[in-house]
């Protein structure tokens, strides 16, 4: 009998266990690896320097970062430069140099370091100027904004191995904003001869220069040969006639000076007479600005007709 209490105590036991239900106790779970940041490519501001007479160069910064504990070593870097037109793209000339003259191949990126390279872009100058085109009203276009600056595009690629020889490829892509520069607007408005003394006299050329960039313009060179009734008549050349401020316009005479002692009588006639003379006028002309990287703006002129003659 006393077993068979014993057996029913033990089978109420455990219905009443199976009916308590024990709380799971899970294990926290473990926070995620911390990832070891990887280097970082970027394109820096262009730095404009003088390229020569008939181009402008452009340094672009190409920057390499590494803000994590490995050393990475540079086993290629390759970069282009491209200028879009309206009607064509066009593959610019470029240079990789760096500061510390250091190769591209082999080169260490320490942790916590970087390294710099400079793409030299060479813009074409006939590229980097415009014509400025009058807008089509105030109201649409004010201050000349249909004059759109250009840009290039700067692509870049380099390839990294960190110290267990994993290959890491970095690309980059920007978009680089050229200054926004015009060419001066250059006109002889007029040409007269003004009598003066017998053996001498002046020729008065009236000059109009139209400056549309937002800084100062001088002439700093002019040169000229003079023909009357087709015999040469007089030549000669002027520095830093003046200069036109940025934004403006200016008309401006010169004053050349001629005389007789080589001309025919005939042409002395005329202009005691104060007739009308026929002339050939041709020469060049240059016009600087204070960009040390811009070279000067060249013009040739080369004007014929007939002058009057004034006193």
């Amino acid at each position: 009998m006393q077993k068979v209490r014993n057996l029913l105590l033990m089978i109420l036991v455990g219905s009443v266990l199976s009916c308590v239900s024990v709380k799971k106790i899970e294990a926290p779970v473990p926070p995620p690896p911390v990832l070891e940041p990887v280097p970082q490519f970027s394109v820096g501001l262009p730095m404009p320097e003088s390229g020569g007479e008939l181009a402008v160069l452009f340094k672009v910064p190409l920057k390499i970062e590494n803000p994590g504990k490995d050393a990475y070593t540079l086993q290629k870097l390759e970069a282009q430069a491209i200028l879009h037109l309206a009607d064509q793209d066009l593959e610019l000339k470029t240079q990789l140099v760096s500061a510390e003259q250091e190769p591209v191949q082999g080169t260490t990126i320490n942790p916590h370091g970087s390294f710099t390279w400079f793409l030299a872009v060479s813009v074409p100058l006939e590229q980097v100027l415009s014509h400025f085109t009058e807008p089509a009203s105030a109201s649409s276009h004010p201050d000349g904004a249909n004059n759109a600056s250009k840009v290039f595009d700067v692509s870049a690629m380099a390839m990294l191995f960190d110290p267990r020889g994993k290959v890491l490829n970095l690309e980059t892509k920007t978009a680089i904003p050229m200054p926004q520069i015009f060419w001066p607007v250059v006109r002889v408005l007029s040409i007269a001869v003004k009598r003066a003394e017998l053996i001498n006299t002046r020729l008065k050329v009236r000059l109009l220069i139209e400056n549309h960039n937002n800084f100062p313009l001088t002439l700093s060179r002019f040169s000229y040969e003079l023909y009357g009734n087709g015999r040469f008549w007089a030549d000669g050349s002027f520095a830093d006639l003046f200069t036109v401020q940025g934004n403006e316009s200016l008309e401006k005479d010169i004053y050349l000076l001629m005389n007789f002692i080589n001309m025919k009588r005939d042409l002395l006639d005329q202009v005691i007479a104060l007739k009308s003379v026929q002339y050939r006028f041709h020469g060049d002309l240059r016009i600087e600005s204070p960009l040390l990287y811009l070279p000067a703006f060249p013009y040739a002129f080369d004007r014929q007709g007939s002058s009057p003659v004034i006193e």
